[in-house]
């Protein structure tokens, strides 16, 4: 069952025409605020007689503790790494705005030496994909140090890294990564958690998913942690989960799966005003299952799960009276191969995910009996005095054969006669012509006949 809270549609209608808006903010504005706020860093800078120095692409100032402060890049490369040290001083500090309204700026690198990043410190980059910030001194990366960089896609952190949240109006990140050693934070799949997996901190918004499974060892998702996932329809919600940030579905549309008969009370207010549908698997059943068959192998083909890594295939033991794994899958099809021909096999298939507690399973999917085929006869034609005579190999099994003719070897073919055994003779073709032959054996079932394929054909030139 879906249950909509009473606001829903409001605040979702809200939410995208925010979304709108910012989108809407034009480059030319960005710049000219991206300016402003520079020029009133330096004033503020030179107010506290703090001189501006030039290196290269850059402006700096000497902080009273002999760092540097970065204050503006004016370069144009479209690969950048910031020095670690400018005239023999550690390069510490990334000021407000420094790296702001870059037009050409595609990959930027930050040194281990800087141990603080001020406010939208790198904003305004439109062409800007990766950050990457080396091992060293960086304690913090707050919401608005990097910001309106909306063709970011990758963001690599270190393992001194303490304190990360989201990245405000960064909608297009992909993928964070954080050094293995970092003792606060993990990433799998480039979404973020805390060390422990207690705590889900960031699900990139770029990230091409459409249905996530949150990992059941979680507790807390925080707010924030799911804005602006655009590509996000659906998320699935364990009951391990016992607090959720308010706001932390913000700029999304998605339907929550919550494992739960019931919002706990102190949920309650972050699925609002989400549609929420409760006793929810973490992943859909396996539909729609077709088979295509030879007399060795069946061909099983399904509809694809939302948000599965994967399929498992089951093939029954009758022997053990029970379903053994066949193979695991990423595509929506298996062929199973050395079977039996003219023989019953039953199958299932078990959707799976991948989670940063471990593998996910849905429920097995409904059973599907498939008989293989028999083996294809292998025929052999003569004319003699008048009579057309047809021998065949026997198939195993088999209720009987059809034959089949016709006056085009690709025409269209016509049954002559359905037979017992393995031979047949007709004097039926008196014409003088020649005459195209096949035929096929079958298998009745409860569910109809089961034929095999076609023999090759031969032909008989009638006097």
């Amino acid at each position: 069952m879906i249950k909509i809270k009473s606001a829903a549609f409001l605040a979702v209608f809200f939410m995208l025409v925010v979304m709108l808006s910012f989108t809407a903010f034009g480059a030319n504005e960005n710049s000219s605020i991206a300016t402003s706020n520079v020029s009133a860093e330096i004033k503020k800078l030179k107010s506290a007689k703090m001189e501006i120095e030039e290196y290269k692409e850059l402006s700096y100032v000497v902080l009273q503790n002999d760092t540097v402060q970065i204050v503006k890049y004016d370069g144009d490369k479209k690969n950048y790494t910031i020095p670690s040290k400018i005239a023999g001083k550690p390069v510490a500090v990334i000021g407000s705005h420094a790296f702001s309204s870059c037009p050409e700026l595609e990959s930027l690198t930050i040194p281990g030496s800087v141990r603080d990043i001020h406010e939208c410190a790198v904003a305004y980059c439109p062409k800007l994909k990766k950050i990457t910030i080396k091992e060293g001194n960086l304690n913090a990366l707050d919401s608005m140090d990097i910001y309106c960089c909306r063709n970011l896609e990758t963001l690599s952190l270190p393992e001194s890294l303490r304190s990360f949240t989201f990245l405000y109006d960064c909608t297009a990140v992909e993928k964070v990564s954080f050094n293995s050693k970092n003792s606060y934070y993990k990433t799998y799949d480039g979404v973020v958690f805390s060390k422990d997996l207690d705590t889900l901190v960031y699900y990139p918004p770029g990230k091409a998913d459409t249905h996530y499974v949150v990992p059941s060892d979680v507790k807390e998702i925080l707010r924030t942690a799911f804005n602006y996932a655009k590509n996000l329809d659906s998320v699935y919600i364990p009951k391990s989960v016992k607090e959720i940030g308010e706001t932390a579905f913000g700029y999304t549309r998605v339907v929550i799966h919550y494992e739960g008969a019931k919002t706990p009370a102190a949920l309650e207010p972050a699925f609002n005003p989400w549609p929420v549908i409760y006793k929810a698997t973490p992943l859909d059943v396996t539909e729609e299952l077709s088979f295509s068959r030879t007399a060795s192998s069946v061909t099983l083909k399904w509809k694809k799960v939302p948000g599965a890594d994967g399929y498992r295939v089951y093939i029954y033991n009758k022997e053990e009276k029970k379903y053994e794994a066949y193979d695991t899958v990423t595509k929506v099809n298996c062929k199973i191969t050395d079977l039996e021909d003219n023989t019953a096999y039953k199958f299932a298939v078990k959707a799976y995910v991948k989670t940063a507690s471990g593998t996910v399973w849905a429920d097995e999917s409904e059973k599907i009996t498939v008989r293989t085929l028999s083996t294809t006869p292998s025929l052999g034609v003569e004319y003699d005095d008048g009579a057309i005579d047809f021998k065949w190999s026997k198939s195993s099994g088999v209720t009987g054969y059809v034959v089949y003719y016709s006056t085009s070897k690709n025409g269209s073919y016509k049954k002559l006669a359905t037979v017992k055994g393995t031979s047949y003779s007709t004097k039926k073709f008196d014409d003088a012509d020649t005459y195209y032959f096949k035929v096929r054996a079958y298998t009745k079932t409860s569910d109809g006949n089961v034929y095999s394929a076609y023999s090759s054909v031969k032909s008989v030139t009638v006097k």
